[in-house]
């Protein structure tokens, strides 16, 4: 397998005497814990230590994690289990607006009508998106995966810690790999919150796309203060989400 650091491949055989070996081949920077890895690609579970800092509600400028929107495009809150069937049509983690620019909270637009979205200031740098490729042998033995885990999107002096998904910082190499959702034709199968984070996963016969946030995930620090990207006390991703009819939002 090629050296690449977002890419892991594996491959799930039944022997004839029924006993089931799983081959994982997975590449890992200098100071990575392979197993740790292992178990994030895999989606298997995972113990992350819960670290909120503290909002700073005297400053002009710690305004916490989340933004509030504003205008008729908002719907409400959005129903726990509202997104589970139908057809995941569209992404965007540059949505909302200050008058010049996008304030980067994200969106996943449903069966091309309303949108879910996660009002969380710059999100492509908490959420980790998985593309996950499966093929069974013609012999129903043996099946073999391409998976691919990457962040969304990083500050260009943090991308070689963190490859993202999307690059397109002027100066630096454009990344474009984000799919189009329109032509994938993925249904969303699981939506789950919690204080921490989410995961939303969407699936096309044997390809399946998951988006996930949570404290045991890595996350970049930010570029501007070097601090790390923490979720402030009192603050909760499940709480945050909201339903919207478009995905022109006024922040």
């Amino acid at each position: 397998m090629a050296n690449h650091f977002t890419k892991a491949s594996f491959t799930f055989v039944v022997t004839p005497a029924e006993a089931d070996t799983l081959r994982l081949a997975v590449t890992v920077r200098q100071g990575e814990d392979p197993l740790e890895k292992a178990r994030r690609v895999l989606d298997l579970p995972r113990t992350g230590r819960t670290k909120r800092r503290v909002l700073n509600r005297d400053s002009i400028w710690d305004r916490g994690s989340f933004s509030a929107v504003r205008g008729n495009s908002v719907i409400g809150p959005m129903p726990p289990v509202w997104p589970e069937g139908r057809m995941l049509t569209d992404f965007s983690s540059h949505l909302g607006s200050y008058g010049q620019g996008g304030v980067g909270l994200s969106g996943w637009q449903c069966n091309r009508g309303s949108w879910i979205v996660l009002p969380l200031t710059g999100s492509d740098g908490w959420i980790w998106l998985t593309h996950e490729e499966i093929a069974p042998a013609e012999d129903f033995r043996s099946l073999r995966a391409a998976i691919d885990q990457r962040i969304l999107g990083v500050h260009p002096d943090q991308i070689g810690d963190f490859t993202p998904w999307e690059h397109r910082y002027a100066g630096h190499e454009r990344i474009a790999d984000m799919p189009d959702f329109g032509d994938e034709k993925a249904t969303i199968e699981r939506f789950k919150t919690t204080e921490a984070g989410f995961v939303l996963e969407a699936a096309n016969g044997l390809t399946r796309w998951r988006f996930a946030m949570g404290d045991d995930l890595p996350r970049p620090i930010w570029a501007g203060s070097r601090e790390p990207r923490l979720l402030a006390e009192g603050e909760s991703v499940a709480e945050a989400f909201l339903l919207a009819h478009d995905c022109y939002l006024a922040v």
